[in-house]
């Protein structure tokens, strides 16, 4: 039986990559991301090439409550996660007084609040089960301030996604935090 990874923002850039490699691999998929048509076709393209089992789940997880959606729908169809890979997220670009509200709350929900509930929620299972695996990516501009960012948020993300590791105990869930330029 093959074991299955769940990725977010697997249609593009390393989440794709990510996917395509685990594919090879005889992963079965749980796709998240907001692009259904790209979905779609990664699921037809996939499952022809590499004969495993492909699950999308269109979700904007930059709005409360979609990590529990996703969760919830893993549940109800009994798709066991072995791998969660978090690779969703987005930078807010400008003076961050410039920015609305809105779009920083997005980027919160999107790069704190859903990835810290997306390792809750999978992380629970794993840990019943004594297995499983998290890779958390995240962008080098989380550990340098960079000129024309809204800098105050991401250094918040940084902390969040370390709490949330330390958090999970010494338990036999390999747990990793891996860092890519965008």
């Amino acid at each position: 039986m093959n074991k299955t990874a769940l990725i977010t923002g697997a249609t593009s850039g390393i989440g794709y990559e990510m996917a395509k490699i685990l594919a090879k691999n005889k992963y079965n998929l749980l796709l998240v991301s907001r692009n259904k048509q790209k979905l779609t076709s990664i699921k037809a393209d996939f499952e022809s090439k590499y004969s495993i089992e492909v699950v999308f789940k269109e979700v904007d997880l930059s709005i409360p409550c979609a990590a529990q959606k996703v969760y919830d729908m893993a549940i109800t169809d009994k798709i066991k996660i072995d791998i969660l890979i978090n690779n969703s997220g987005f930078a807010n670009y400008g003076e961050h007084t410039n920015i609305s509200i809105k779009k920083n709350y997005e980027l919160l929900q999107l790069n704190i609040i859903a990835l810290s509930e997306m390792c809750t929620l999978f992380g629970a299972d794993m840990k019943s089960r004594k297995t499983g695996k998290i890779l958390n990516i995240a962008s080098t501009a989380a550990y340098q301030p960079t000129l024309g960012q809204s800098l105050p948020l991401f250094p918040a993300g940084l902390v969040v996604m370390r709490l949330v590791i330390l958090g999970m105990g010494k338990h036999t869930l390999d747990l990793e935090m891996m860092a890519h330029h965008d």
